[in-house]
């Protein structure tokens, strides 16, 4: 039976891109030919708005456990796709299932995404850190 271990879940409003959780799974063993899953849950604000709870799932045979990393809450990304000059703005659960490389890199949609931001509170992404 796999159990679920939350990964330093005190600094998740310290991380704003796929590489800052990336960069805490490789101290819990994420190798170099590992790969995660993105899962977007829905929070449902007094608003009526509906906000994306990212969290980043890598699934350890080793340890026979699920370690996740939580991002902020967040409406939006922006991502740049291989190649192109300008970051796209996305809905944040267009992430939802999207695969993960140890590098940062994110595949969506058939498209390779080099990283992912949010910010918390906020309508406006900030901008990537390609790492």
């Amino acid at each position: 039976m796999q159990h679920h271990v939350l990964l330093r879940e005190e600094q998740r409003n310290h991380r704003f891109t796929v590489s800052d959780a990336i960069d805490v799974l490789v101290t819990a063993g994420f190798g170099d030919d590992d790969f995660a899953d993105m899962r977007i849950g829905e929070m449902h604000l007094p608003s009526r708005k509906v906000v994306g709870l990212p969290n980043v799932f890598f699934s350890s045979d080793v340890l026979g456990k699920t370690l996740v990393v939580s991002l902020p809450t967040s409406a939006q990304f922006k991502a740049k796709r291989k190649g192109e000059a300008n970051a796209r703005l996305l809905s944040i659960f267009e992430l939802d299932g999207a695969n993960i490389g140890n590098n940062g890199s994110v595949r969506l949609l058939a498209l390779q995404l080099f990283s992912l931001c949010t910010q918390l509170r906020s309508s406006k992404p900030s901008i990537c850190r390609i790492r």
